[in-house]
């Protein structure tokens, strides 16, 4: 590794639920093998990329750095499904489905058989809090909310 280098650790993408999509316009729901009720960092990759042109235009940095990235706030899947329904004037809800479910979904995706894995692996650590934000500090802002309103909503209105 050089001796001059940022590695910025951005946890979940809000942009994950855009996979979501079809099943949100079609049937209300998100569909994921996560608890509902469970809590974790959610950042806009618009943040990441911000971050990383701060990040590249600060010269005043001579050492390797780790660099946590995390949205202003901890969502669940079940308060950004009903933030979205807000936004979009419908009733939408996170439905948890079995491992076997999701592999299906995804291989109807093109998503491999290890792909799959890790990301049950990720749903998993999310839910038994292996996953964990190690700093207190909120380095972005973009807000699930304006997230919602600003990318789903457009998203949505695309598919119709």
């Amino acid at each position: 590794t050089p001796a001059k280098a940022t590695h910025l650790r951005p946890n979940y993408f809000m942009e994950n639920f855009l996979q979501s999509l079809p099943t949100i316009a079609s049937d209300g729901r998100i569909y994921l093998p996560i608890p509902g009720s469970t809590t974790f960092p959610m950042i806009a990759t618009a943040d990441i990329a911000k971050a990383a042109a701060d990040r590249i235009l600060d010269t005043n940095w001579d050492k390797r750095t780790v660099i946590e990235l995390a949205g202003p706030e901890d969502v669940s899947h079940d308060a950004a499904a009903a933030n979205i329904g807000s936004v979009i004037g419908k009733d939408v809800e996170h439905m948890q489905i079995g491992e076997a479910d999701f592999r299906g979904a995804m291989a109807q995706f093109g998503v491999s058989d290890s792909a799959a894995d890790c990301f049950l692996e990720m749903y998993d650590g999310f839910t038994k809090g292996i996953i964990v934000h190690e700093s207190s500090p909120r380095t972005t802002g973009t807000t699930f909310e304006s997230f919602a309103k600003n990318v789903i909503k457009p998203a949505l209105a695309g598919l119709q």
